[in-house]
């Protein structure tokens, strides 16, 4: 070792002893005084931390109730929506009624906090449900659903003649088909008027649990002593801590208040959007406590913290010596670098330097490298498109706010030399360069990258840039043809920009390597493919039979292209995006055949096949037990009238909308139409054994009233308890005489 380097050493040793000397010093001399500060701070910080939950829970309800809006935006578009407010023929209505209902049931489930969702056709008098139809709105409440405390009148005022876009009402239950789903419950209530031609009109209610909405069992009010929540007219939506949360209202946020003669801190929070409006009070003596713990832990070990911090200063400097020696020795052995400089860090900044020169270009080529992550959201955005708020903020991170870009296509020549996915990526990478300025590029396939690049640039003015560098390069050899979509702005507007891109390159004729996307372009051959997302739920499900029929559907579509084979290959590689997440999902490995392309229809079809014997496989092993089960608990607790999917869901262990299924594929009715079967085979029996009253057997098999116990005997037997019990017993008086 040089004596220079030595020398470095040595004094960089010396340094560090001094410093951590002098620090352990003033602790010495400020650590006492700190410790009044640590807690005035702690007591302000734990305030502002509550403050931000308040805010952070206030922004989730509002976004729950964006997500509800918008997928009756979506919903209200649906063609069969449309067509079943202005069809008059009775048999179109039922089947335009049907694919509604099954659109409902799918976004209850997957919808987060959602018990169910409603849709009063104004017009027509429709109600659909995900669990049935009725053409009768009148007949229909009170004896298929309900909301508890809200008549036929009701209805008609706060939901189907309601004038407001958005409003929420809190009710105390609701029924579906007799049976209380969920108690205490929110209704979201949204009016959409279809089109503007006709005067139909529907209205969403979603019924929304309310403590799972405000998240009562959690985070901020969990702690929280008194709440209350009001809408924007002042509607009390939800409350905690009795009558006396009432009194909230009437302060602000970081007031204090004297509830019970304890003293609180208020937390408000409220939103321009909906109106929602939360307080809360948090009793000032438990956040002192907390402090109080802070302070008798520092106090007692004060003195033997002082005495480690300074063997501490020791070890620390001892070790930042030994890695700093470490650094100049080993920079000594990779480098040139004479040791001339000042200090260690000056040495080994300089050692740094270099080696960061060296490995720049690998880092670049790293910095480049297809992100799978990144690659599959964008991929989907594409696909898919973008339409909640979630996705908007899964994918800003990495590509900020878009509020001007396009959406380029870029296509290269194939090389038969490389032979390998790998060195197709690499090739790929090697060609990002070929752009300047902030753009984020991603691969779908080999020989094609697809960029999103922020600009406000005319698309024609883009065209002549492109060409530009295309001429003045030796890249016009390597690039086969670029598409470039309309200027466009916003994240949700990826898939526009995608389809744009394709167009412009798939549709064009031209003999050209740049084309832009023209609105007034006609293309009679685009393949019209069913939504990929159908094909994801029907191999979930194990919809065999329905999964053939659309891969037969895709076939007929591709053989009617076989003279647009880009478009051809877009398909194919987003068919296996959709099977290689249901693979990652299933936990299935799939492997590719020696002869076999990397994609074609027939592996599309081996790997179809594939997933849906893992679905069938898993679905046929656990059916029957969990069947057997679930009927078993039913009987033991039919006695309960509260008995609903949440509590059968608890009592085994799944989920609520895998006990709706059970029942709906073994029995082939609702759970609540089978609860009330079930409950009027138990009161029959009793009714022909027992003297118990009609009130008593209610009670007994678990109906929640006598009027729905009534309603629900007469639509099964067609006569009430009473006249059916008489009619046994008539009959039973003249068997007797016929055989005296």
């Amino acid at each position: 070792m040089e004596e220079g380097v030595v020398f470095l050493l040595k004094r960089t040793l010396a340094t560090y002893l001094v410093a951590y000397l002098i620090l352990f010093a003033i602790v010495c001399v400020i650590f006492i005084p700190i410790i009044n500060k640590i807690s005035d701070d702690a007591y302000q910080q734990s305030l502002i931390k509550s403050q931000r939950e308040v805010s952070e829970l206030v922004d989730n309800m509002s976004n729950q109730l964006n997500n509800y809006s918008q997928t009756a935006s979506v919903l209200s578009v649906n063609q069969d929506l449309l067509m079943l407010t202005i069809s008059n023929d009775y048999v179109s209505s039922i089947v335009n009624a049907m694919r509604v209902k099954r659109q409902l049931y799918y976004y209850v489930g997957v919808l987060d906090q959602l018990e169910s969702c409603l849709l009063f056709i104004n017009n027509s008098h429709f109600i659909i449900s995900p669990d049935f139809i009725s053409m009768d709105m009148d007949k229909a409440y009170d004896v298929m659903i309900s909301f508890d405390g809200m008549s036929l009148d009701d209805v008609y005022t706060h939901i189907v003649n309601n004038k407001k876009t958005y409003s929420v009402i809190r009710v105390a239950s609701f029924q579906n088909e007799g049976a209380v789903l969920t108690e205490d419950c929110l209704l979201f209530i949204m009016n959409v008027s279809l089109n503007i031609k006709t005067v139909g009109a529907c209205s969403f209610v979603f019924v929304i649990p309310t403590e799972k909405f405000v998240g009562a069992k959690k985070g901020i009010l969990e702690d929280a002593s008194y709440a209350l929540l009001t809408d924007s007219e002042g509607n009390i939506l939800y409350s905690q801590g009795g009558e006396d949360a009432l009194q909230l209202a009437e302060y602000k946020a970081g007031d204090s208040m004297v509830i019970n003669g304890q003293p609180c801190v208020v937390l408000e929070e409220a939103t321009d959007w909906m109106g929602l409006h939360l307080w809360t009070g948090i009793e000032k003596a438990q956040i002192q406590n907390g402090n109080k713990l802070i302070s008798n832990f520092i106090l007692p070990y004060l003195a033997v913290g002082l005495v480690c911090i300074a063997g501490l200063c020791a070890i620390y400097a001892l070790y930042h010596y030994s890695g700093v020696r470490q650094l100049v020795i080993l920079g000594e052995s990779i480098t040139d670098i004479r040791s001339d400089r000042s200090s260690a860090y000056s040495y080994v900044k300089e050692i740094m330097n270099e080696v960061s020169k060296q490995n720049k270009e690998m880092f670049f080529k790293y910095t480049q490298t297809d992100n799978a992550y990144l690659n599959s959201m964008l991929m989907n955005a594409c696909v898919h498109g973008v339409y909640s708020s979630s996705e908007i903020k899964a994918l800003k991170p990495y590509v900020g706010d878009l509020q001007s870009f396009c959406f380029v296509i870029v296509q290269y020549h194939p090389d038969p030399e490389e032979k390998t996915i790998n060195a197709l990526i690499e090739k790929e990478t090697s060609l990002f360069q070929f752009f300047e300025g902030k753009a984020i590029s991603f691969h779908p396939r080999p020989y094609c990258t697809y960029y999103i690049i922020e600009t406000d640039e005319k698309p024609n003015e883009l065209k002549k840039r492109f060409l530009e560098k295309l001429e003045s390069s030796d890249w016009m050899g390597k690039i086969d043809k670029i598409g470039i979509s309309d200027i466009l702005s916003g994240i949700e507007m990826i898939q526009n920009g995608y389809h744009q891109a394709s167009f412009s390159l798939y549709s064009s004729e031209k003999d050209e390597k740049v084309f832009v996307y023209e609105p007034d372009e006609k293309f009679e051959g685009r393949v019209n493919i069913p939504t990929l997302n159908r094909l994801n739920d029907l191999i979930l499900y194990g919809k065999r039979a329905e999964v053939e029929t659309f891969l037969a559907e895709l076939r007929h579509a591709l053989h009617s292209q076989s003279g647009h084979s880009e478009q051809m290959n877009e398909i194919f590689y987003s068919m296996q995006m959709v099977l290689n997440n249901l693979a990652e999902e299933l936990k299935v490995e799939f492997t590719i055949a020696e002869d076999e392309p990397l994609i074609s229809m027939r592996r599309i079809n081996r790997e179809v096949n594939l997933l849906l014997e893992v679905v069938e496989s898993r679905k046929h092993r656990n059916s029957t037990a969990q069947n057997e089960k679930l009927v078993a608990i039913i009987e033991q607790n039919l006695d309960d009238p509260a008995l609903n999917a949440a509590k059968l869901a608890e009592m085994m262990g799944v989920s609520e909308k895998y006990v709706y299924t059970i029942i709906k594929d073994r029995f082939g009715k609702s759970l609540g139409a089978y609860l009330e079967e079930q409950r009027i085979k138990k009161a029959d029996e009793l009714l022909i054994s027992s003297a118990l009253s009609n009130e008593q057997i209610a009670e007994t098999v678990g109906f929640a009233s006598l009027t729905t116990f009534y309603r629900a005997f007469r639509k099964i037997h067609g006569l009430s308890p009473a006249a059916w019990r008489s009619s046994l017993k008539a009959m039973e008086e003249n068997g007797s005489h016929k055989q005296a």
